[in-house]
């Protein structure tokens, strides 16, 4: 998961004017076969299913510039903001709006384990009171908390770049600031961001002076960035063989490793 908030006002503001002037579709539901309450919607490019739903994706962001321009300036700021989206294409665009008292249900928006979900929120203004925030569950439902981990390892894995890092030298916040940072998430989720982002990560393995604890959660903060990242399965296998990774951590990295084999043999 990668946030970004520095996309151009103007832009966001651009976004937000263009959605609020078209007319909306009430009725959407996430799944039509179980879903109980319905939101509204608006389609602007793309199969309107996903593919778990028997779609056939497909590249749509010429069918989005000759239907949205301000939308088709948007995918290329967030593409310049964000270098793995670039070697990605574009298989659906839309909108989603929720009436306050309402809210959306769990779902899935792909089941490709190589695939990308780009939200972003144009609105200037948002209160918690007013509902609509995202959550991301486990795959059973059973936790908000990804591969079952400590809320300091998720809100540290989130804030991972916050600071640059070794290999990404785009500070998004100043570490003289680092009491606002811990003020935000926590004293333990900030300073495993910051060892994150001071480390020299650039050869494996890295942090040995650490305790095998310590490692054991900078590890796992990287497995989640190196999936994220979609690197090669080699980079997440010298993870694998440390032996500190959770058998949930461990399985989830297996399973990429597998997936992104696969989908190169099939390409090839």
């Amino acid at each position: 998961m990668l946030m970004l908030d520095d996309i151009d006002d103007d832009l966001r503001d651009r976004v937000y004017r263009q959605i609020c002037g078209v007319r909306w579709q009430f009725g959407w539901k996430s799944n039509r076969a179980t879903d109980t309450y319905c939101f509204l919607h608006q389609h602007y490019a793309g199969h309107i299913n996903p593919d778990h739903e028997g779609a056939k994706p497909y590249d749509c962001e010429s069918e989005l510039l000759g239907a949205n321009q301000v939308l088709v300036e948007l995918w290329d700021a967030l593409k310049d903001k964000c270098e793995r989206l670039r070697s990605h294409r574009l298989i659906r665009c839309y909108a989603n709006g929720y009436p306050y008292g309402t809210d959306g249900t769990v779902h899935t928006d792909t089941v490709n384990p190589l695939g990308l979900t780009t939200i972003f929120y144009p609105h200037p203004v948002w209160n918690p009171d007013w509902g609509g925030e995202t959550v991301f569950f486990t795959s059973d439902l059973s936790d908000t908390r990804g591969w079952g981990q400590s809320p300091a390892i998720i809100d540290a894995g989130l804030f991972h770049s916050i600071y640059g890092t070794s290999q990404f030298k785009h500070a998004s916040f100043p570490i003289e600031g680092r009491h606002i940072i811990r003020h935000l998430i926590g004293t333990k989720a900030e300073e495993l961001a910051f060892e994150f982002c001071t480390l020299d990560r650039r050869r494996f393995p890295w942090g040995t002076f650490l305790p095998p604890e310590r490692r054991a959660q900078l590890y796992t903060i990287e497995a989640a960035n190196l999936i994220d990242q979609r690197d090669p399965p080699e980079n997440i296998a010298v993870l694998m063989a440390t032996g500190l990774l959770s058998q949930r951590v461990f399985d989830a990295c297996a399973a990429y490793v597998v997936a992104h084999t696969e989908m190169h043999r099939d390409a090839s």
